[in-house]
């Protein structure tokens, strides 16, 4: 199937459908008591899931493989020396930005100053019903995957790194023409949009799964 759509002479890809999300989409749960009602729901839903107790490197190869993290917000972080499901989120993003990650937990109160927050995606509640976990993945995976999705995620995360003038249209106006044969040129953009190099570097990051889905 082809998955790309044309934009002037360079080929930007085109939303993807619910079935070419699962079948794309790699979920890593990881929990320290195996969440068994969560991945049997989630398998029975089409999506492709793995499951670890604890992640014991940050180059582990599941997590590196994943695009769609559920981390459990207590019991893990122990391998890696750190303090909960909260600081794995952090180590995981700050290694990883581009990897979208769920915290859940049964408790429903935790440290709204824990500056770890800004790196979760989406929190949901462990005893809810299990249908928000699979809406929850689709829509997370979208932002990964499809160009439009993902290319407005990356822009409310440098959006105030930008002109005060330089809207989505624009700003996807530029990254449209910094792609070429399927590949993000950050140093275009960084010059186009007037933005510092990490943040040039982190759009190519966010953009490069929906520019490859497919080849």
């Amino acid at each position: 199937m082809n998955l790309f759509g044309f934009f002037g002479s360079e080929k930007i890809p085109e939303s993807l459908q619910i079935d070419d999300l699962k079948k794309y989409t790699k979920v890593l749960i990881i929990d320290d008591e195996d969440p068994v009602d969560i991945k049997e729901y989630l398998k029975k839903e089409g999506w492709k899931v793995q499951y670890i107790p604890d992640l014991d490197a940050i180059s582990n190869k599941k997590l590196i493989d994943s695009h769609v993290i559920c981390v459990d917000i207590m019991g893990v972080g122990k391998l890696l020396g750190v303090e909960s499901g909260m600081g794995l989120v952090k180590a995981i993003k700050q290694t990883y930005p581009e990897k979208k990650i769920i915290i859940y937990s049964s408790v429903p109160k935790h440290d709204s100053f824990d500056d770890a927050w800004d790196y979760v995606d989406k929190k949901l509640r462990k005893e809810s019903t299990l249908l928000p976990y699979s809406s929850a993945i689709e829509e997370l995976a979208s932002k990964s995957l499809n160009w439009d999705d993902s290319l407005r995620y990356a822009y409310g995360k440098v959006k105030n790194h930008l002109g005060k003038n330089v809207s989505f249209d624009d700003f996807n106006a530029m990254s449209r023409k910094c792609v070429k044969n399927k590949k993000f040129d950050s140093g275009k953009l960084q010059k186009a949009a007037d933005i510092a190099a990490d943040h040039a570097t982190l759009v190519a990051k966010l953009v490069k799964l929906a520019l490859t889905v497919g080849a």
